[in-house]
């Protein structure tokens, strides 16, 4: 009796059902020799393929045709190829709620967090009420974690944990990055005790359940770390490496830890340690943040060990995967001319130009500005830290700048810097603390080069604002007695009498 195409397709769903993936991938074919062109085989054989990791084969199918488009762009997904993944997504006529998933994740991977934050504030703006939502809230708290814009969510009302040990973990970072430590630390408290009884509830062995909680138990550690319990932290993230959880890089987080208490203790432990941290771990598995920290605290404790070659080869494998990193330059600085007391050699100082001479980076350039400094070229000195438009304008960099250069006996230059510091800031905000204070400054620099009448202006300009702290208004009047005396005259006020101070405080009460 011949089999129908009806037939088969019962068979198909009975497979599936039964997670049967190679019988019901023998059964698609099947289907296809008797009906070519029968859509729902060719897209069950694909999701069979990619159940069974056959992501090359499922590709291979699902580019034949249009309506399998979201199982190319999932098969590119998977395969890291999360640009392409994109590119077709993007070419959806409509996306549906896992089309929009897929492509928050493929933002997600390729660190473009903003992207995945505007996809999941939609997804979650559209969900009903009757909607399970834990999946969204989870994934949108750790992108704004992930972006750093954790604090951003501190007020919102609409991400309740919902007896989510994933979102009551995930909101201790919200915690962490608005500064409240103790919020994130009940926080984890609540994460341990939910995914201790929803996993219970489901039937997971004690075994398990301790496994599952161990990434809770990093973030324990590391919130106790914060609070000044070292002891306990470093217990904790013992207690982590010695129950050898399946996720490497747990290990690796716990591990790098236990290395920044111990600090200069145990150095041989600490970089035995982060050396077992396989590459494919720090790459894969370890978010980027976390690798490039891994990365430099190893490569500062070979410096600490005075080992130059290990230090080097590390600090190339850092800015090799991390091109942009601000860690490595002040490592280099440190491996170059060490941290003793002894003013380091000449020879030194020239090796450490020359590397930070080529190093675009900020703190490279910052690094180079220290040499230079060391090297009493104050004026060379000055050009590179002003070269860093980045820093350029704030109040410490012109005040460094205007004192560099006046050790290089160039008061043309220091005058330059508080002229574009001024109009920088008038460009922006000029009532900005930072604004006043290079104001300050100005009237302070034209004081002590005698320009009276200049530094009397600047002065009498920042008593008239009526913007200052009582602090700043005593310094620039002070200022302005010496400046210009006869108009400070005009200006001196006495203070509360001991009468008046009571009256005030009985207001206060």
């Amino acid at each position: 009796m011949a089999t129908t195409s009806a037939d088969l397709l019962a068979e198909l769903q009975g497979h599936l059902e039964r997670d049967a993936y190679q019988k019901a991938i023998d059964v698609c074919n099947k289907i296809v020799a008797a009906t070519p062109n029968e859509a729902a085989a060719y897209k069950a054989k694909t999701i069979a393929l990619i159940r069974l990791n056959k992501l090359d084969k499922a590709l291979e199918v699902a580019q034949r045709f249009d309506y399998l488009k979201m199982e190319a762009a999932y098969c590119h997904y998977k395969l890291k190829r999360e640009t392409k993944a994109l590119e077709i997504l993007a070419t959806l006529p409509e996306k549906t709620p896992a089309a929009l998933h897929l492509q928050a994740q493929a933002h997600y991977r390729l660190n473009q967090f903003d992207a995945v934050i505007s996809i999941y504030e939609a997804l979650l703006a559209q969900a009903s009420p009757s909607d399970d939502t834990v999946e969204l809230k989870t994934n949108l708290i750790a992108a704004y974690t992930a972006a750093g814009r954790g604090a951003e969510l501190a007020g919102r009302h609409n991400l309740t944990t919902d007896d989510s040990y994933e979102i009551a973990f995930n909101k201790s970072f919200v915690a962490l990055q608005s500064g409240d430590v103790s919020t994130a630390a009940a926080h984890v408290a609540d994460a341990d005790r939910l995914c201790r009884s929803t996993l219970a509830n489901d039937g997971y062995s004690p075994a398990e359940i301790e496994q599952e909680a161990l990434v809770i138990a990093v973030q324990r550690a590391y919130v106790l770390q914060l609070q000044g319990r070292d002891d306990d932290a470093l217990a904790g993230y013992t207690h982590v490496v010695q129950a050898k959880p399946s996720d490497a890089s747990l290990v690796a987080v716990a591990s790098n830890n236990m290395a920044t208490l111990q600090k200069h203790h145990d150095l041989f432990d600490s970089i035995k340690r982060l050396k077992a941290i396989s590459s494919e771990t720090l790459s894969a598995k370890c978010s980027p943040a976390q690798h490039e920290a891994i990365l430099a605290n190893l490569a500062l404790l070979w410096s600490w060990m005075k080992k130059p070659d290990e230090t080097r080869d590390v600090l190339a494998a850092l800015k090799t995967a991390f091109p942009a990193t601000a860690l490595a330059a002040p490592i280099q600085l440190h491996a170059v001319l060490g941290s003793s007391d002894a003013a380091p050699s000449a020879d030194a100082l020239a090796r450490a130009r020359a590397t930070f001479e080529a190093d675009a980076t900020i703190n490279g350039r910052l690094c180079l500005a220290h040499v230079l400094v060391l090297q009493k070229e104050f004026g060379a000195a000055a050009d590179t830290l002003r070269s860093i438009t980045e820093v350029a304008h704030s109040a410490g960099t012109v005040a460094t700048l205007v004192a560099l250069y006046d050790r290089a006996s160039n008061a043309g230059a220091s005058q330059s810097v508080l002229q574009d510091a001024l109009a920088f800031h008038a460009a922006r905000d000029a009532t900005s603390v930072e604004a006043r204070a290079i104001e300050e400054g100005d009237g302070e620099y034209q004081l002590a080069q005698g320009n009276h009448a200049a530094a009397a202006a600047r002065f009498e300009s920042l008593l008239s604002t009526g913007a200052l702290t009582p602090e700043m208004r005593l310094r620039c009047l002070a200022k302005l007695v010496k400046a210009a005396p006869v108009e400070a005259k005009g200006r001196v006020v006495t203070g509360p009498s001991a009468m008046e101070r009571k009256a005030a405080a009985r207001k206060r009460r």
